[in-house]
């Protein structure tokens, strides 16, 4: 995450999702990966999305979930930038759902084919998700698919549009 996009439109998206999260009882934390000069922000940007930042994660509050929000995406390797397939599965054995924003698409490609193959790398890791499609994308994944369908179940009722929600094909 850069300051100079806080509070931007993708960040409005995120606040939607955190608070998603949250009405299924998760306690929502960030970690930001944080680029940019930030002065002070960070706390803003934590209070916008509605979640805690990582490093005041307490077992002890509940269930959790975790938010990676990288300044691109997601893809194999690990960089200030990007958080790795292997990353989001490790975050998986402390946070039953973790969740990333993801805009690293190539802008020739088909977005929805890219994101069927990163659901392919994360099922391969035995972490199945789905993706939101939109403008800002995001990649939802947990080792429990009943996880994943109980938000899926619960974005549907708030009205968003099931043809929005990418998944692996059957």
């Amino acid at each position: 995450m850069n300051p100079l996009y806080l509070g931007d439109a993708a960040d409005i998206a995120k606040r939607f999702f955190c608070a998603t999260l949250a009405e299924l009882g998760y306690t929502v934390y960030v970690d930001p990966m944080f680029t940019g000069a930030w002065s002070g922000e960070d706390e803003a940007y934590g209070r916008f999305i509605g979640a805690t930042h990582i490093l005041h994660h307490d077992p002890s509050q509940g269930e959790s979930a975790l938010f990676f929000d990288p300044d691109t995406g997601v893809r194999d390797t690990q960089t200030s930038a990007h958080v790795s397939y292997d990353r989001l599965a490790q975050a998986l054995d402390a946070h039953p759902l973790v969740m990333a924003y993801d805009q690293a698409f190539s802008r020739g490609a088909d977005p929805r084919g890219q994101m069927v193959e990163k659901l392919a790398q994360m099922q391969s890791r035995q972490c199945p998700g789905f993706y939101y499609d939109a403008l800002a994308r995001f990649l939802f994944v947990a080792r429990e698919p009943a996880r994943l369908a109980k938000l899926e179940a619960l974005l549907c009722a708030l009205g968003l549009p099931e043809r929005r929600l990418v998944h692996l094909p059957a």
